[in-house]
């Protein structure tokens, strides 16, 4: 009897000394798992990220071929139409200018495995982009019928131009290829000189 309670000491000294090493290694496998979800986690963000920005460029480039193809035909179909002898000349300068840009474009897109023959007509791009000209045009179009067509049209088109220039900072922003970049450079270059052309003018009309 009197053995009894130093057995039950020796029991409980045996338990405290074996139960720390078990909970210190469950502390451990707890870590080491936590650590491979957070390395995956990680992993799988970037991948999204990184998928999404090529997804985005890629959509971006096709929406500002069908920018500058569009509005090339809004600059030809009313050029006879301006009275103003500057803004014609102006004009003209933007439909030669948006031909040289459409021509660049498309061969770079090309080196970027994107033909622009091949455009799915059916996309979401595509046919917002398809509204966004025929609105465009019939407010053209409207403002020829109150004969304000001129003052319209110029800061139309300076409008049209800056939502192009803000589409190629964020295509330049994400694309990978420096002669890509080099080449929307160059366009945006050029835009902007037309764009300022027709804000002087819009200013003095």
């Amino acid at each position: 009897m009197d053995n009894q309670p130093l057995g039950n000491e020796y029991l409980q000294q045996i338990q405290a000394s074996v139960t720390p090493k078990k909970s210190l290694l469950d502390n451990k496998l707890v870590l080491m798992i936590g650590g491979l979800l957070l390395v995956l986690v990680l992993v799988l963000v970037i991948s999204l990220i990184l998928s999404s920005g090529s997804t985005s460029t890629s959509q971006r480039s096709k929406t500002l071929y069908l920018q500058l193809t569009n509005l090339q035909t809004s600059s030809t179909k009313y050029q006879d139409d301006l009275k103003d002898s500057n803004l014609r000349a102006i004009n003209s300068s933007f439909s030669t200018q948006l031909t040289n840009s459409i021509r660049d474009l498309t061969a770079a897109l090309k080196e970027q495995k994107i033909d622009v023959a091949k455009l799915d007509k059916k996309a979401k791009f595509y046919v917002d982009q398809t509204k966004h000209s025929d609105d465009l045009n019939a407010q053209l179009t409207n403002a020829k019928l109150n004969v304000i067509l001129d003052r319209t049209y110029s800061t139309s088109m300076s409008y049209e131009l800056e939502l192009i220039l803000n589409n190629i900072a964020q295509i330049t922003a994400h694309s990978r290829s420096t002669s890509f970049r080099q080449t929307l450079d160059n366009i945006a270059s050029n835009l902007r000189l037309i764009q300022q052309s027709f804000d002087d003018f819009a200013k003095t009309s």
